[in-house]
This record gives structure tokens, sequence and C-alpha cells, in this order.
């Protein structure tokens, strides 16, 4: 099973409505990270440690969770649009700008991009990916300077940036995810929260998660052993690679975009 670990580096305060907003700590309108109670200002370092795994049967699988002492706490539906040029530049170098939109709310920009920050972990079996997130126009300004290789730092709006790079819809995933927050199993425990998203997409493909999120490299450890314990509790204990979950946009451009498929395997991006 993969486990993947995202840095997350908020390059600033991120506490509008265009963010995610809490959900471990209560109900809200978004759906965040899986944080803690006690988890630092959104300033800091956020590390997501997570892993993704098939969802056979939607029912069982909630049953098995509320056996397991998970509450669910929110259901949402959003949706992502992914933009790149046609060649694809910006998937080929890793890099991945979507606008998210939840439901009756405005959107929000986001790029997902490779950094040379390392993870600590010393773990050699399970795959480590990396990623910086970025919010807002910041997200499509980089992106555009990307494609474009000029400052555009002086271009305020979107729809420019966007023209100026080239930069086209080639997904939109609409999802409805389900979220369940597992209750720690004891008041020592490091790692307070731990979540189970599910999603469903519009095309039909489910995928589940296990996430948690910690504020520093020496957490990551015990996160890990933690998302463990639960797989093994749910019956999710194959490496086989051919058991892995995909996730959504990985499915999406294998059956609906398939050159645009071969051409991130061939990079080997996916």
């Amino acid at each position: 099973m993969l486990l993947r670990l995202k840095l997350l580096l908020l390059l600033s305060f991120i506490t509008s409505t265009n963010s995610f907003s809490s959900t471990c700590k209560g109900r809200s309108k978004v759906l965040e990270p899986c944080r803690g109670a006690n988890f630092k200002t959104m300033a800091s370092r956020e590390i997501e440690v997570e892993a993704k795994f098939k969802v056979p049967s939607l029912e069982e699988l909630e049953k098995q969770i509320s056996v397991m002492n998970g509450e669910r706490t929110a259901s949402k539906e959003f949706t992502d649009e992914y933009f790149d040029t046609d060649t694809p530049t910006l998937t080929l170098q890793n890099h991945w700008l979507r606008y998210r939109k939840y439901a009756g709310m405005e959107g929000s920009w986001q790029l997902k991009k490779p950094t040379n920050v390392a993870s600590n972990d010393g773990t050699e079996s399970i795959p480590v990916a990396i990623y910086e997130e970025i919010e807002g126009i910041q997200a499509v300004r980089i992106a555009t300077s990307i494609i474009t290789e000029r400052d555009v730092d002086d271009v305020e709006d979107e729809r420019s940036l966007l023209l100026l790079g080239g930069l086209k819809s080639f997904a939109k995933i609409i999802t409805r995810r389900t979220r369940w927050t597992l209750l720690p199993m004891n008041e020592n425990a490091v790692i307070k929260n731990i979540c189970i998203d599910i999603d469903v997409a519009d095309f039909g493909h489910s995928v589940g998660e296990i996430e948690a999120v910690v504020d520093n490299e020496d957490k990551i450890s015990e996160a890990r052993n933690q998302i463990d314990a639960i797989m093994k509790e749910m019956g999710i204990e194959s490496a086989n690679p051919e058991d892995k979950a995909e996730g959504k946009l990985e499915m999406f451009l294998r059956t609906q975009r398939p050159n645009h498929f071969r051409l991130c395997i061939e990079a080997g991006v996916l």
C-alpha cells in the first residue's frame, strides 16, 4: 500500500473563505486537512501523512469505520477543474494547477508542485512524495511563469494569466466527500486526530484516504505507525502494486485522456 507524505508549506495565512476551514475541531462549510485541536497556526509547516485505499463497498466501509470509534464529521461536494497547456507543460513537470469550488461558495486556485525539502522519515520501503501547495492568485502566477519563463508578478487578473500561459481546462471532476474522524485510542496518543475521507467522483470512481496532519518531522513516524495500524484493522495490508488505489485524477486521465496519461507515465509523474 502506497503511503505518501505531502509537505505543504503554506506561503501565507489561509483564513479566508477561499481556504480550508476547520473540520476536525467541528463542523464547517469546507474541508481542511485533518488537524488536531492543538495544531499550530496556519502559517506554520504542515505535513500531511496519508494512505489511499480502494473502496470495494461504501456501506460496509462506513459500518467498519463506525465500529472503529469513528465519527462522521462532514459530507460535502466540490468541483476540481485542472488546467494546463496543450503540451502539457505543467503536469509533465509534476505541477498540478486546479480551481476547487465547494457547492454554494467561491472557489480557490491551488498549485501543487514538488519541493526540494527532504523527508527525514528514514523508511526505504514506502515511496515518499513531498509537495508544496500554494493557494490563490499566486498559484496561477507561478504556473504561468513556469510556462512563459517570465516574471508575471505585475499581472493581477487571473483570466489574463491563463491567456498569457495558454492554460486550458483538461479535467473537471465533481466529488462527494464524506469525512470520518477517528478518536484517539488513548489520551497519550501523539496524533490526536486521524481522518478517513471517502471520495466518490461523478464518473463513478471511489477512493478512500487515511490522513493525519503533523507540524514537524519528528511526529511523522508515529503518524505512519498509527495509519499502518488502522490499515491493518481495516484489512488493508497488501503491498501488491496491482492492488494500490488509483486517485481520481489518475483514473480520469487513464480512462478519458489516454494520451495525457501516457505522457505522464513516460515522464514518471504518475
